[in-house]
């Protein structure tokens, strides 16, 4: 008798840790998307209700997301929803829903009226630059045409930038023009 009830603590008590191992590793990696506020938009929600909680983190997210764009620049919750990623938590009867996006991903583009290879033109200064990582295939960011002051602004994160600052032989480029 003593042994079942050794083994049922021992139980109870592996699954208590790996719960709370579990919660750890997802505090974890929601602290690291915090921290890297130049790569990521992100925002949390409680409620007890976790469609309510999800449905907030999503609007809260959106309203952070177009917080320094022009009004026809705004992206709609569509246009973020297929980007977004979700993390859930349970706070004792409550539930958190933390969400976030890449910047690189929360761009709205318009309609491209033209578009190709950067060696196919001999200027492309006035162009926006949308930039790919060849070996994940993946958006890294995307610049804008050279400004007066001879440099590029990075729009996903609005900081000053240059093409130079990205390796050629890691990096495959095309110019855009939008309307």
């Amino acid at each position: 008798m003593s042994r079942i009830v050794i083994s049922i603590i021992t139980a109870l008590f592996c699954v208590t840790s790996v719960v709370a191992q579990n919660k750890t590793t997802l505090l974890q990696r929601i602290n690291e998307i915090k921290s890297q506020n130049e790569l990521y938009f992100w925002d949390q929600y409680t409620h007890p209700d976790a469609d309510t909680a999800k449905i907030g983190a999503t609007k809260r997210l959106l309203l952070d997301v177009n917080s320094n764009r022009s009004e026809d620049a705004q992206l709609s919750v569509e246009e973020v929803m297929p980007h977004a990623s979700y993390i859930n938590i349970d706070r004792g009867n409550l539930k958190q829903y933390f969400v976030y996006i890449k910047k690189a991903d929360a761009i709205a583009q318009g309609q491209i009226l033209q578009f190709g290879k950067l060696k196919d033109v001999e200027d492309y200064s006035s162009f926006d630059l949308i930039l790919f990582d060849m070996q994940s295939q993946q958006i890294i960011t995307m610049l804008s045409p050279v400004t007066i002051s001879g440099s590029r602004t990075n729009v996903v994160n609005g900081s000053e930038d240059s093409l130079d600052n990205y390796p050629t032989n890691m990096t495959a480029v095309i110019w855009y023009i939008k309307k």
